[in-house]
């Protein structure tokens, strides 16, 4: 994209399942037997990428199709990444749907986390619990979820470094934590700083360390739930597009819960 520039009437020309040229109408070639849509009043946009999104299917024995995939796929989310996974089981679903076997986004995870309950007690223990993901799950990346102290912590990110692993974390609202992971050179963050208002030695610090933040709103650490802004303003529970692609219990759990305020 080219910052906010709009076609107002455009021809757009793929091949292959990947665009090979946009431009405005009747500014291009267009093959002879080119199967032409016609999307009059439409607008078309890159797919969505959901940084942090937790799209579980049944683990153990694996779906066909799973639900929340075509409908990340039904609103455009064309991309995904899941950080920590509780199991293995993503990676197949990933592998699905990498071959064509399943519909949905493209589906990139960190795999499980790394807990405090692997007590890593060396920077050798940290390789060898790091070395799973790198030789076997193929993830190019893992989420340290709270494991342990600062020099527990400090380890897995040298192991990480050496294992060409790029780490994220979890924020746990412990500002603290989030301040000394970012001195420690941990290159991402899940979920929002728990503290407000937020000063310059911070943002600096974040700035200038290159880290990553994913601020996950929808769920915000130290605030409001944009979910819940949702469930009060929209009417979710009606709502064609999704009652379509997502169960009704699933629509029945979240909307029809207490209090009262998301849905009379």
């Amino acid at each position: 994209m080219r910052g906010d520039e709009v076609i107002e009437n455009a021809d757009i020309v793929v091949r292959d399942n990947r665009i090979e040229a946009v431009g405005p109408r009747g500014s291009m070639t267009v093959p002879a037997d080119a199967h032409v849509v016609d999307v009059t009043g439409k607008t078309i946009m890159p797919g969505f990428v959901d940084t942090h999104a937790h799209m579980w299917p049944e683990w153990g024995v694996h779906k066909k199709q799973p639900w929340m995939y075509l409908a990340n796929l039904a609103y455009g989310v064309t991309t995904t990444r899941d950080p920590q996974t509780s199991t293995t089981d993503v990676l197949t679903y990933a592998d699905m749907v990498r071959a064509g076997e399943i519909l949905g986004p493209r589906v990139y995870s960190t795999g499980p986390g790394v807990f405090w309950q692997d007590n890593v007690q060396s920077l050798d223990e940290a390789r060898t619990l790091l070395g799973r993901y790198s030789d076997y799950y193929d993830t190019k990346t893992i989420k340290m979820y709270v494991a342990g102290n600062r020099q527990q912590r400090q380890w897995i990110i040298e192991a990480s470094r050496e294992l060409e692993l790029m780490p994220t974390t979890e924020g746990s609202l412990n500002f603290k934590q989030d301040l000394t992971e970012t001195v420690d050179g941990y290159p991402g963050l899940e979920h929002a700083l728990p503290i407000y208002p937020i000063f310059g030695d911070v943002r600096q610090l974040f700035a200038f360390s290159g880290r990553t933040y994913t601020p996950t709103l929808l769920v915000a650490y130290g605030g409001p739930w944009a979910e819940n802004w949702f469930f009060e303003t929209e009417e979710v529970h009606d709502d064609a597009k999704l009652r379509r692609f997502t169960p009704h219990s699933e629509i029945d759990r979240m909307t029809l819960r207490r209090p009262q305020w998301f849905r009379e």
